[in-house]
C-alpha cells in the first residue's frame, strides 16, 4: 500500500532506432526521431506535448547516429520551450528498449517514477489523467509496475485485452470492435529497472507481458488523437494533421 506519492518529474524519450520502415526520409543518415513534421523534428514536437502540461525534465535515450541529437539539443532553445533541463545519453547503437532503460538507472532516485514514450509518436494524451490512474492503481491491493495509455488501433496492430483497468495478456493482430493497442505513453516505477537482469530484453515484447502476466501492468484508456510514425504513410498523415492545427496538443 502505497501512502504517499511523488509528483512524476522526468521525461524518458527512446530516440534509438535507425526507423529502417522510413528510409525514404532518413536516407540512413539521420535517426528517426529527427524526422521533421512541419519543419520541425518529432522528438521537439513530443517534448511539447509534456511541457504544454508542466512536465520539463528530458532524457534522451539516444542510439543510432545519437551524435545528430546531440547536435540537435545544443541548438535547441531549452528556456523558450519550456524544458529545465535536457539529457541526451548514448544507449548504444543496437541496444534493445529493455537495455537502453538499464543505461538510464542511474538517472533515477530509489523509488521515483518516470513518464516513458518513443520518438515516434503523438498524441494529445491528458499525462496528469495517467499519473492519476497510476497513482490510484497503486493506491490500491494491486502492487502496479508500469501503466501504459490503451488507444483505439488501426487494424494491423496487436491488440490488449484489458480488465479492471490492468492489462491481462497480449493478443494477436486480429480486428476486433472496440478493442486497444499500446500508445507508447507510459508511467514507469523505477523499482522495475532493478529486475531487468541482461540488456538484451526489449521493453515492449518481453517486460510488458511479463507483466501483464503478473497483474502488475495497468492500462488508462485514451480516446482522443494518436497518431505514429512508422512509415512515409504515417508521416504524410501527420503533416497533414500539422496543417489541420497539431490536434496533439488540443485539448484532451
Amino acid at each position: 500500500m502505497v501512502n504517499q506519492i511523488d509528483s512524476v518529474r522526468k521525461v524518458v524519450i527512446f530516440a534509438g532506432g535507425k526507423g529502417t520502415r522510413l528510409q525514404e526520409e532518413t536516407k540512413g543518415l539521420i535517426p528517426k526521431p529527427m524526422v521533421t513534421i512541419g519543419g520541425i523534428p518529432i522528438l521537439e514536437l513530443i517534448i511539447n506535448i509534456y511541457t504544454k502540461q508542466g512536465y520539463r525534465e528530458f532524457i534522451i535515450a539516444a542510439g543510432f547516429k545519437h551524435e545528430i541529437i546531440r547536435e540537435w539539443g545544443e541548438r535547441y532553445n531549452q528556456r523558450a520551450a519550456g524544458v529545465e533541463n535536457l539529457t541526451i545519453v548514448n544507449t548504444g547503437l543496437e541496444t534493445p528498449t529493455g537495455g537502453r532503460l538499464l543505461r538510464l538507472a542511474n538517472h533515477f532516485d530509489e523509488g521515483e517514477r518516470f513518464f516513458l514514450t518513443y520518438g515516434d509518436g503523438l498524441g494529445n494524451i491528458n499525462l496528469p489523467k495517467l499519473e492519476v490512474f497510476h497513482n490510484m492503481l497503486c493506491q490500491s491491493q494491486k502492487d502496479t509496475w508500469v501503466t501504459l495509455t490503451a488507444v483505439h488501433p488501426p487494424a494491423r496492430f496487436g491488440v490488449l485485452e484489458l480488465q479492471s483497468g490492468y492489462v491481462t495478456r497480449f493478443a494477436e493482430k486480429r480486428q476486433i470492435d472496440n478493442a486497444y493497442i499500446n500508445g507508447g505513453f507510459y508511467i514507469v516505477d523505477s523499482k522495475l529497472l532493478d529486475t531487468i537482469r541482461n540488456e538484451s530484453v526489449r521493453f515492449e515484447f518481453d517486460i510488458l507481458p511479463n507483466l501483464a502476466e503478473q497483474n502488475k501492468l495497468g492500462a488508462c484508456i485514451h480516446n482522443g488523437y494518436w497518431q505514429m510514425m512508422d512509415t512515409p504513410r504515417n508521416r504524410r498523415q501527420l503533416e497533414r494533421d500539422y496543417k489541420a492545427g497539431k490536434p496533439w496538443l488540443e485539448g484532451r
